[in-house]
């Protein structure tokens, strides 16, 4: 009867005798592992025979006061779990000493972090370029710029543009820092088109040919910043790997808008199509890498409920982003 009413406990519970045979698992404990008794007994008597084993080692051999030991665990379904073990020392005798092991499955506080840290370290990069911007501009000027009418006006220009870049920037990683921590859902709103594709073709690069498609009284539901800073993202990693004309359009596909941006340039190799929205991927060529700007571009759709495809071919790439549409009338 005590055996039958602690496999019931609400916890997940090892316990192991003196001489380190499994006397107790809760049936928390095996649902959390995906095991049954004999196959988490079986990780304890050959330790060195499976992760678990491995796992659960280290977690026996840290008792004595120190920190949970943390471990990743692909369970049999392919789902990777990570578990922090704590185990407490009961009684000491020869051999391996008996022990209580409290299993928590951590994997929302794990990815709650890893998204923490990735956000961090995204901001860090995307800033620096708006920021380098406006320093080159300062130094600039300082250095004798300021004394001629044109240069002045023209760096003044770029470090304006800068500031606005920065603005935005700043904006769409604050709503998408709120989004991701669960602390506040994006703001929706209905969003023209059209207007957002000419406001981001503007913040290209001079001297590229962007070109502009969409219906007038095409619009969208969804978080401005975000949406304008994935779309940015966009243009910028086109203008970086490709020479020819650059396309933003809207289109119109059941009760849905699709935004492009299509490019002209060599395409995405299949070595790196899977890959490239990873932070810092370099793909094939570590001079022309990926770095965070697709990342961001990830992971403010999925803030917003879009969907974000791929076509990529040795004749150019389009990304598109699928949203809610909507329609402008005019009154």
């Amino acid at each position: 009867m005590p055996g039958a009413v602690l496999y019931e406990l609400p916890a997940c519970i090892l316990i192991l005798d003196p001489s380190g045979e499994l006397q107790l698992a809760t049936r928390r404990a095996e649902d959390l592992l995906g095991l049954t008794f004999d196959e988490i007994a079986r990780a304890f008597r050959y330790p060195g025979s499976s992760q678990l084993g491995l796992a659960l080692a280290s977690t026996i051999m840290s008792s004595g006061g120190t920190e949970p030991q943390r471990f990743e665990l692909e369970r049999a379904d392919g789902a990777l779990t990570v578990i922090e073990g704590t185990a407490t020392e009961v009684e000491r005798s020869t051999g391996l000493p008996a022990v209580l092991i409290a299993l928590e499955d951590v994997s929302a506080r794990a990815r709650r972090q890893r998204a923490e840290r990735d956000f961090v370290t995204n901001a860090a990069h995307e800033l620096q370029t708006p920021l380098a911007a406006i320093t080159s501009a300062v130094q600039v000027l300082q250095a004798g710029a300021k004394n001629d009418v044109v240069d002045r006006d023209r760096f003044l220009h770029h470090a304006e543009d800068a500031c606005d870049r920065l603005e935005r920037l700043a904006r769409a990683l604050l709503v998408l820092a709120r989004a991701q921590s669960g602390d506040e859902r994006p703001r929706q709103e209905i969003i023209p088109v059209a207007a957002l594709l000419s406001s981001v073709a503007d913040g290209v690069a001079r001297g590229r040919n962007v070109e502009v498609e969409c219906p007038a009284d095409v619009a969208v539901l969804a978080n401005r910043p975000l949406l304008e800073q994935a779309l940015a993202n966009l243009c910028q990693n086109a203008v970086k790997h490709s020479h020819g004309a650059i396309v933003l359009a809207g289109v119109r596909a059941e009760g849905f808008v699709q935004i492009e941006v299509r490019d002209s340039g060599g395409g995405i190799d299949e070595a790196d199509r899977e890959r490239i929205f990873q932070r810092f991927y370099r793909g094939l060529d570590p001079e022309e890498g990926f770095g965070v700007g697709l990342a961001i571009v990830k992971e403010a759709v999925e803030a917003i409920d879009g969907e974000l495809e791929l076509e990529t071919s040795r004749l150019g790439t389009n990304f598109a982003i699928r949203l809610p549409g909507a329609r402008i009338v005019s009154e």
